[in-house]
């Protein structure tokens, strides 16, 4: 059983998926699955479907996305990328280490700017 589950929402024009698939499957971590979330019909041009599962959803919503997403996976752990974010090589890494403590339930980043002597959270998790 794959650890990772990393699912892509897709929403109307897919024409970033290319970009994002492409950076998840050089720098794909070990031990996940990729599942691509879709509420348009998507041609797989690149015939990816040995490595990457494709969902079609019938109601275009990033909650049924997700849900979806969720519904479909064998892994633990779950990870949303957001379509037209291109990743670098240990992008989970970090993250992944938490989850080695089984009272840890969820992760998730957070951008912080540094302003004199305080730090200002600019946003966290998928926002």
């Amino acid at each position: 059983m794959p650890r990772l589950l990393i699912v892509i929402p897709v929403l109307g024009e897919s024409r970033q998926l290319d970009d994002t698939l492409l950076s998840v499957l050089e720098n794909r971590p070990a031990n996940c699955e990729i599942l691509v979330v879709h509420d348009e019909p998507y041609l797989d041009p690149y015939e990816l479907s040995d490595e990457v599962r494709f969902v079609e959803v019938a109601h275009g919503s990033l909650a049924e996305c997700l849900n979806q997403g969720f519904a479909a996976s064998r892994s633990p752990v779950v990870h949303v990328i957001a379509c037209g974010v291109e990743v670098r090589p240990g992008w989970v890494d970090i993250a992944m280490r938490h989850f080695d403590n089984p009272d840890t339930g969820s992760v998730a980043a957070v951008l912080v700017e540094k302003d004199d002597d305080r730090s200002i959270i600019l946003s966290a998790g998928l926002e």
